[in-house]
């Protein structure tokens, strides 16, 4: 494909993944010993809140088994990854994707073509979408905060920690390149040629 854009990896595996700037993401880190042992129950747990902050903004979503659907069609997709006594639970809400080119951009396989035409997006669901994305910001934090979550930022520590991963690991071609595409791969859409200062202004809890 002749487009341009930043890629990168992701710790929790999956296919691939092409993010736009009009997608919304969202990431919940707590002890191992909040979530169900039972990996869909996990999932579920994380999903719930999500699924009913889209509910607030007139989305009739339901929690699926490791996403949120609506009318059987996968709104929000998400992965999670256990590490040590930690969870990482992440999520992409898609909003408005041309789902041609997101085939092109992807070379996207023909079981993974089939899953696309199970997809749903804001665009579709809300005709006014875009005026909506601050206040279901608001309900996401809202709802999620409910299940003794709350929003909260990098120490300097942590920061510091994540900024030499960043550039160590997940900025790496080399590393991103040793991996198969099961590894999953994240192609950001856009030239973002100072990532740093964008790494720096997305540190909260949620994003």
């Amino acid at each position: 494909s002749s487009v341009s854009g930043e890629y990168t990896t992701r710790l929790t595996g999956g296919g691939h993944v092409y993010f736009t700037p009009s997608e919304l993401h969202f990431s919940i880190v707590c002890p191992n010993s909040m979530l169900p042992d039972d990996l869909a129950d996990s999932y579920r747990k994380n999903n719930l809140p999500i699924a009913s902050a889209l509910r607030e903004i007139g989305i009739k979503a339901e929690a699926g088994r490791t996403s949120v659907k609506v009318d059987g069609k996968t709104l929000v997709v998400s992965a999670q990854a256990k590490r040590n006594k930690a969870t990482l639970h992440h999520g992409t809400i898609l909003a408005n994707i041309n789902l041609r080119f997101f085939e092109d951009v992807l070379g996207a396989t023909a079981e993974e073509k089939k899953y696309l035409q199970e997809v749903t997006f804001l665009k579709d669901l809300e005709r006014n979408y875009a005026h909506k994305i601050d206040a279901l910001c608001v309900k996401i934090i809202e709802c999620v905060s409910e299940g003794n979550y709350f929003l909260g930022e990098l120490t300097d520590e942590e920061f510091s920690s994540a900024k030499k991963l960043y550039d160590n690991v997940y900025r790496n071609k080399k590393i991103i390149h040793s991996g198969e595409k099961e590894a999953g791969i994240c192609i950001v859409a856009g030239l973002l040629k100072e990532y740093g200062d964008y790494l720096a202004s997305n540190t909260s809890t949620i994003n």
